[in-house]
């Protein structure tokens, strides 16, 4: 079953089995996405979902997904982000992502393929959020309780 879980900082988490995907506003649209576990696809078609809505909101959206903690993706999950982002591609203005396991990193070079150049993969934590420093400057770490 799929649940979502507001949390205290204002970030909310969608969850389902040992799969999390937690969404915090760094700023009116900048999306900060922690995910971990070993990949659900009802849970990444959600994930989608609520980055739709988001882009509803305010029009445009630059994401940071932290996936150094999700141990797989789908092929599923995979062929239904590429869906999205074919569809959503002039709404976004920048992907940066930072990924762990080897066949994550394959399935995400997959999906950014299709962004075309406004999405970049980081390896180590320190550039990822160095990157999140410069669009937002008080931004401290990545939690670590997520």
């Amino acid at each position: 079953m799929l649940t979502r879980e507001p949390l205290p900082d204002g970030a909310f988490a969608l969850a389902k089995g040992s799969s999390r995907t937690v969404f915090r506003e760094l700023a009116p649209g900048l999306l900060l996405i922690v995910a971990s576990g070993p990949g659900e696809e009802s849970l990444d078609v959600e994930v989608l979902q609520e980055l739709s809505r988001a882009i509803e909101r305010y029009g445009s959206l630059t994401i940071f997904a932290d996936l150094s903690k999700l141990t797989a993706i789908s092929l599923g999950s995979s062929r239904v982000a590429v869906k999205w982002v074919r569809r959503h591609r002039g709404a976004i203005r920048a992907g940066h992502l930072l990924v762990g396991q080897v066949a994550v990193s394959i399935a995400v070079s997959m999906i950014a393929s299709v962004f075309g150049g406004s999405v970049r993969s980081y390896s180590q934590k320190a550039l990822f959020e160095a990157g999140i420093r410069q669009q937002v400057p008080d931004f401290v770490s990545l939690p670590s309780s997520y």
